[in-house]
């Protein structure tokens, strides 16, 4: 007897990007769906704002020191941007069941083998989420890009969104979320990275680092706006990295998911 193929039969299963695959990826924009991940903070209190602050290295006490927070124009303290949007921070799902034809359309993945790397990320912040306030999300795909690559030959990037609202409140904010697809097989035989040398610093650039660190001090009530900085304006310098071992400990333990970081150099301190 004659066995008609099913869907699974017909998924790429080779680690191939196919034109098939991409379209069947396509089908599922803008259907909202539940996160494979419970929120790691189901209610934030200002206690959590002050551990995700200070996890991050963020002592700005307006997360972090509730006297300060409410002589502020907040008049309390809210939450630091970092803890509104993340993947698995905190909200609810708003969709929690989905319909058989849903359940069906989003079953599997439609490029199954094809690696896929966390590449990049996007936030927008609406409105301060306060102390105490259930949050609702929604989570969708939102763009399925066909890209030529220097990498891999052919890539897919796949954009993801998630919304964070106050249950029966403002929206909060947005995160959108960049995983890229390539050919494992087509990126080993082109070698881009082959070349490329791992970064190290010496101790006295290290020592550098470390002051540029000590020297930062939080602005406060000093404001700095956009329209008052020009072009060549000394801003003082900005340090990001390197990035260590702990700080991908705490990235996982303080996010509950896994983000990708970026080893930034001291910049130049210019506008």
């Amino acid at each position: 007897m004659a066995i008609e193929p099913t869907v699974s039969d017909t998924r790429s299963s080779d680690g191939t990007i196919t034109d098939e695959g991409i379209a069947r990826l396509r089908a599922r924009i803008g259907v909202a769906e539940p996160h494979p991940m419970p929120p790691h903070y189901a209610l934030p209190t200002s206690d959590t704002f002050r551990h995700v602050a200070e996890a991050c290295g963020d002592d700005n006490p307006l997360w972090c020191v509730p006297a300060y927070a409410a002589s502020t124009r907040w008049g309390s303290p809210i939450a630091p941007p970092v803890l509104v949007g993340g993947d698995t921070l905190i909200g609810d799902d708003e969709v929690t069941e989905l319909d058989p034809d849903t359940k069906a359309l989003l079953k599997g993945d439609p490029l199954r083998g094809v690696h896929a790397f966390y590449a990049a990320s996007a936030r927008e912040w609406w409105h301060p989420l306060r102390p105490s306030r259930r949050i609702a999300r929604r989570n969708a795909m939102v763009a399925v890009l066909d890209k030529p690559s220097e990498f891999a030959g052919r890539a897919v990037h796949e954009w993801t969104g998630q919304v964070f609202r106050e249950v029966d409140g403002p929206l909060l904010a947005a995160q959108y979320r960049l995983m890229v697809r390539t050919e494992r097989t087509k990126a080993r035989e082109r070698k881009k990275y082959d070349d490329v040398e791992l970064a190290s610093y010496t101790d006295d650039e290290i020592a550098t680092i470390e002051s540029q660190y000590a020297s930062e001090r939080p602005r406060g009530a000093a404001l700095r706006l956009w329209e008052d900085v020009n072009e060549g304006d000394d801003v003082g310098p900005l340090v990001k990295g390197p990035l260590t071992v702990t700080d991908m400990i705490w990235s996982r333990s303080v996010n509950a998911a896994s983000r990708a970081e970026r080893i930034i150099a001291p910049t130049s301190g210019k506008a």
